[in-house]
């Protein structure tokens, strides 16, 4: 299956660079596609874009892929950045906020060395729209953070000293209820008055792009890592509940 994925994703790859960015306008809002029966809005002051980790890509790193995963399932990172890239393409935004820093599990992987998921997910999306005639965005990089409440926490930081008014925040889309519930969590200890819209990435990939990656995005989901996220992601918003949710680091369990 993975085989299939790795061929499914080249094949958008050609399509896509065959449009030459020229992605096709949003019509009408469909209630279906966006998180919060929303598209995005003409302009945020700024789009924040969560990680989801790493992995080495011959001398550097790459972002995560639907074909990676750890203890918890599924990994998505790249069809993040490739939403990112599309609102650039659309001017929804001129300023991008990368968020994550590195945390125990990726040093632990890669060395102490290895740079944070920020700088990472950052330079792979300035590597895509490096080709487009417009001026550059302006990028932020967030790289205190280790895990998704420190995200928040973080950004709730950077939005306060920029004094923004609306901001969106995406992640994957099996990620967004968590982060949701995370988010309301965050602010009764920091709050901020910005207003806040939740975008699925693969909602803006398919509401932007049609056509293109919507059997990925299905195959993945539906794969046995896919269900494994989406099932400890259920148990993540149980856990909240039940008040057993932990938001300090996650710590690698002792030899």
């Amino acid at each position: 299956m993975l085989a299939g994925l790795e061929a499914g994703r080249a094949a958008a790859r050609e399509r896509e660079a065959a449009r030459a960015c020229r992605y096709p306008a949003a019509a009408e809002t469909d209630e279906k596609v966006m998180s919060q029966d929303t598209a995005p809005r003409a302009t945020y002051d700024a789009v924040i874009i969560l990680g989801s980790n790493i992995r080495q890509a011959g001398d550097g790193y790459r972002p995560v892929t639907y074909e990676d995963y750890d203890q918890f399932g599924m990994l998505a990172g790249e069809i993040k950045v490739i939403a990112a890239v599309v609102l650039c393409e659309h001017d929804v935004t001129d300023t991008f906020v990368f968020s994550t820093g590195t945390s125990e599990k990726t040093r632990a992987a890669f060395g102490s060395g290895v740079p944070t998921e920020a700088a990472v997910y950052s330079q792979d999306f300035l590597s895509r729209i490096g080709s487009s005639n417009r001026p550059d965005p302006t990028i932020i990089l967030e790289d205190r953070s280790v895990n998704t409440y420190s995200n928040l926490t973080e950004c709730i930081a950077i939005i306060r000293t920029n004094q923004w008014t609306h901001v969106a925040i995406m992640s994957a889309r099996y990620h967004m209820p968590r982060v949701q519930a995370l988010w309301e969590l965050a602010q009764r200890k920091h709050p901020v008055t910005a207003g806040t819209d939740f975008l699925a990435a693969e909602d803006v990939i398919t509401k932007y792009l049609p056509g293109i990656y919507e059997d990925i995005i299905k195959a993945a989901y539906s794969s046995p890592q896919g269900r494994i996220r989406r099932k400890n992601e259920a148990q993540g918003l149980q856990d909240m509940r039940n008040g057993k949710y932990i938001t300090a680091e996650f710590h690698l369990p002792e030899n």
